[in-house]
């Protein structure tokens, strides 16, 4: 990924794919990344915590509509996630 991250669903064919809750637990992601304005209640749930990235607060929101199409902006949301996910650590 152009941000420094590999998505853990990126042997999926196709640019998006439904997953299950238990398949993302199952490739237990460093890092969660949500397209809205705030967390959603949902990650308060108790199925949510065998997610460890949701354990452990590393969940990234991304707001602006940057994020729904490339365009112009793209360059600039890209350096603007590699910043966040550089400010998470390794």
């Amino acid at each position: 990924m152009l941000a420094g991250g590999a998505n853990a669903f990126g042997d999926l064919p196709g640019a998006s794919a439904p997953v299950s809750l238990e398949a993302i637990a199952a490739r237990d992601p460093d890092v969660v990344l949500v397209l809205g304005a705030s967390r959603p209640a949902a990650f308060g749930r108790p199925e949510w915590q065998a997610v460890r990235a949701v354990r452990e607060r590393r969940v990234v929101t991304l707001e602006g509509s940057e994020w729904d199409r490339p365009g112009p902006r793209t360059p600039g949301a890209v350096r603007a996630l590699a910043a966040r996910l550089a400010e998470l650590g390794p």
